[in-house]
């Protein structure tokens, strides 16, 4: 098969979705509205059958109910914007939060509003989020929940915003979204083996053996607190006499450092290679660790905490061959 061909192929096929204007409202009826939409037609029929104008009265009337469920649905939907304050990282197969913010900006209440991402081959949706009432002018917050089955990093561009209040007759919708970008960990997985134990081991530099006691103990200077960091190595006191959050740091300082190499795992294809790098990063950061993670195109220095894994699995999550390559749902 041609380049040519497969970028094609590659290309995302156009739907209904791609033509939709973002924040324009539409508004058709549900199955249940197409039901009673046809037996009003019957009951007009029959009444112009029979020529009985009771018939006739209650299908007007129905058919008045009909208009006036479809009118106020669009508008328990019009002046609703939905804003997504944050989205969590999470591992291939586990269930990806995003937060949302429903924001009423009339002066009615609205009611049983919905919100999900469209449907797409890249992930599978759980839970939409769902929020039963927003008073006038308030905000109230809420989350749905996706499962992606492959790493990468993606985004909330297409988020509908759905309603069927408050007849159920009609369903209106419209889309909103962000460009707030998440990421997809590759699953961690440990292919144990006696080469995945050598060469682990062989990556696992002790520093500060050789100093004695007194040094360990010996303080040697404040760095600033990152967001992240371990707790234990806070200096309390200082924080206590409102002084910002520092960390302490010693001479002779023992510790574990830990370099993830990628081009040391040969024995693994390149999918299990940042499966298993997944896999010490992960049990690195649980155990307060040092580590350095070395990929073809990028090195990150040596480090520990919540912000260090976070960018190293990060790039993990956009790792191709070709460097900087990202895939985007």
């Amino acid at each position: 098969m041609s380049e040519s061909t497969e970028a094609a192929l590659s290309k995302p096929l156009l739907s209904v979705q791609n033509f939709l204007k973002p924040n324009k409202i539409y508004i058709i009826p549900n199955r249940f509205g197409l039901l009673y939409m046809v037996v009003i037609i019957i009951m007009v029929l029959t009444g112009a059958t029979y020529s009985n104008n009771l018939i006739y009265l209650l299908g007007f009337f129905l058919f008045s109910v009909f208009v006036s469920g479809m009118v106020q649905t669009h508008i328990n939907l019009n002046g609703v914007s939905v804003q997504v304050s944050s989205i969590d990282d999470a591992y291939e197969g586990e269930v990806v939060r995003v937060h949302l913010a429903f924001k009423n900006q009339t002066k009615k209440t609205k009611q049983t509003l919905r919100a999900q991402l469209p449907r797409d081959n890249e992930y599978r949706m759980e839970i939409p989020a769902k929020v039963d009432i927003v008073e006038a002018h308030k905000t109230v917050y809420s989350s749905l929940e996706v499962n992606h089955h492959k790493r990468g990093v993606y985004n909330a561009l297409r988020l509908k915003v759905y309603t069927n209040f408050p007849m159920g007759l009609f369903v209106s919708w419209m889309y909103q979204g962000s460009e707030k970008e998440y990421f997809i960990y590759p699953r961690p997985e440990n292919f144990s083996g006696s080469e995945y134990q050598r060469m682990g081991e062989s990556q696992e530099l002790r520093v500060g053996k050789t100093a004695d006691k007194k040094a360990d103990s010996d303080f040697r200077e404040h760095k600033e607190y990152r967001q992240g960091e371990s707790y234990r190595h806070i200096d309390w006191k200082a924080y206590a006499r409102k002084r910002p959050l520092l960390v302490k740091t010693f001479e002779g300082e023992t510790g574990i450092q830990k370099v993830f190499d990628y081009s040391k795992l040969t024995h693994l294809n390149p999918e299990e290679r940042l499966r298993q790098l997944s896999f010490w990063i992960t049990e690195s950061l649980r155990a307060n660790e040092n580590f350095q993670l070395i990929l073809p195109y990028e090195r990150t220095g040596m480090s520990d905490g919540l912000t260090h894994a976070k960018k190293c699995l990060r790039s993990l999550a956009t790792f191709s061959k070709n460097k900087g390559m990202k895939r985007e749902g």
